[in-house]
């Protein structure tokens, strides 16, 4: 024991006398853990990057307001707007009057079928008036004829009237019925110039400006839709798809909204692409976004563009291949894991097949 202290002493002696020693020494030292530094240094490298890469950031992709339940009403026939019920941003009900139009042509042609069926029916009471005395005359000749007080000529001519009045009341009746019908189409055709709401909704748009003018038919009156189905479409291109998913929180900010936001999330990713030719002879597959509103701007209207800022948290692919790749080397990971955890299992039954 005292040897190994003299020895020890011996050395730290040495080294104090010779500082060389003690310079060589420490760099020595110092080469020993050079590669425990670089090992550590390997291992903390791509989980850093990784980390870096996937953190939760925001990326801006450009959306454009749209409705799944989303209608344009236009004028169904020429003519002057006369009146208009709903204004932009009212709420309606369904089948509720929002304006009505006037038809010069609609409205004499509904006239003149209403006249019409008027005269006609009043010729059919009267031919009804007198097929009820012929009917009269005919079975009293009858009695005179069968009792010989006149000739068979009287009372053949009292039928042969009686069949003609019934002949001609029968037409009448068809003359009647086609009036009838002709009436239900004329005023069909008013009662269409009257556009109603076509299910609960707002109103996106209103034509005040047209207001007592002509208005030409097919042209747009108003726009509506139900407040519950609006989403924004953002198309993303497919080597980006990879970081986004359903759920992910979103914020949209609306160039008409002066720079307010609002809250949305993802709510669905179409399968189907979309191309979007970008240059001459260069084509992007884009893939549809629809992202999920949780409230409106006053002034939202179907196609308002909108700056969709998507917060991710997944690693983009620089390409579709890259991704595929990924994905193969996981597969072939979990399969080597499973094949190894066999020949565990195979080991430990093999050992109590030994020890047995």
């Amino acid at each position: 024991m005292s040897d190994k202290k003299t020895n020890e002493s011996q050395k730290t002696s040495d080294i104090a006398s010779e500082p060389h020693l003690l310079a060589r020494e420490e760099k020595t030292e110092t080469k020993k853990k050079q590669p425990l530094i670089r090992i550590i240094l390997i291992l903390l490298v791509p989980v850093l990057f990784v980390r870096f890469i996937a953190q939760e950031r925001a990326d801006i992709y450009e959306g454009t307001l749209k409705a799944s339940h989303f209608v344009r009403l236009t004028s169904p026939a020429a003519g002057i707007l006369k009146v208009i019920s709903g204004k932009r941003g009212d709420a309606a009900i369904e089948r509720e009057a929002l304006a009505k139009i006037e038809n010069v042509d609609f409205k004499r042609s509904a006239e003149e079928a209403n006249l019409r069926l008027e005269t006609l029916s009043h010729d059919l009471i009267s031919l009804t008036g007198q097929e009820s005395l012929l009917e009269k005359d005919s079975a009293r000749k009858l009695i005179l004829f069968e009792n010989g007080a006149i000739g068979k000529a009287d009372f053949e001519r009292a039928q042969h009237g009686l069949n003609e009045i019934k002949q001609v009341k029968s037409l009448k009746e068809k003359e009647v019925s086609f009036a009838h019908d002709d009436l239900e189409l004329a005023n069909s055709k008013v009662q269409s110039l009257t556009v109603k709401m076509p299910f609960l909704g707002i109103l996106l748009s209103s034509p005040d400006e047209k207001l007592g003018t002509f208005l030409k038919e097919g042209e747009l009156l108003f726009e509506v839709a139900d407040p519950e189905s609006f989403y924004v479409e953002v198309q993303v291109e497919e080597k980006e798809i990879t970081k986004i998913a359903v759920g992910d929180p979103a914020l949209i900010y609306f160039k008409s909204a002066g720079g307010q936001s609002f809250g949305g999330e993802v709510a669905s990713i179409h399968p189907s692409f979309q191309e979007q030719v970008e240059k001459v002879f260069k084509v992007k597959n884009m893939i549809v976004c629809e992202i999920k509103l949780f409230s409106l701007p006053k002034d939202a209207r179907y196609g308002m563009k909108a700056e969709v800022r998507i917060k991710v948290r997944r690693l983009a692919y620089s390409t579709p291949e890259m991704g595929k790749a990924v994905q193969e080397k996981d597969r072939l990971q979990k399969a080597g894991d499973s094949l190894n955890a066999v020949l565990q299992a195979a080991e430990e039954l093999k050992k109590r097949e030994v020890k047995q």
